[in-house]
């Protein structure tokens, strides 16, 4: 599910969405999650992106990082758990993470 729960509005059941697609995982499947965070989100950055919405036309929804890790409920989160994207790529050189964009893998038992 990369960039895509952002897309999803709460009026939708993102839980439920995500909640339907780990029942149907095999044991021993991954799910990836990359998404959008809101805790480190400024009132500028807000509506800095919320002119980016209004031009791209259509909604984005921000989660704080705790909401993102509901989606992991069931799931063991493989190392290094729930971070900011570039975590999961330490090799690679990258700019300091925003703390907006934030990856995590899970494995079902």
């Amino acid at each position: 599910m990369i960039a895509m729960l952002d897309q999803i509005p709460e009026a939708d059941d993102p839980d439920g969405v995500v909640r339907a697609f780990r029942d149907a995982m095999a044991p021993g499947s991954h799910l990836v999650i990359c998404d959008l965070a809101s805790d480190r989100l400024t009132a500028a950055d807000f509506d800095r992106h919320a002119k980016i919405v209004e031009l791209l036309g259509f909604p984005v929804e921000f989660r704080p990082a705790s909401r993102l890790a509901g989606f992991f409920e069931g799931l063991d989160l493989v190392d290094p758990g729930l971070v900011p994207a570039p975590e999961w790529r330490p090799d690679r050189p990258y700019d300091p993470p925003s703390g907006w964009l934030m990856a995590g893998v899970g494995r079902k038992p």
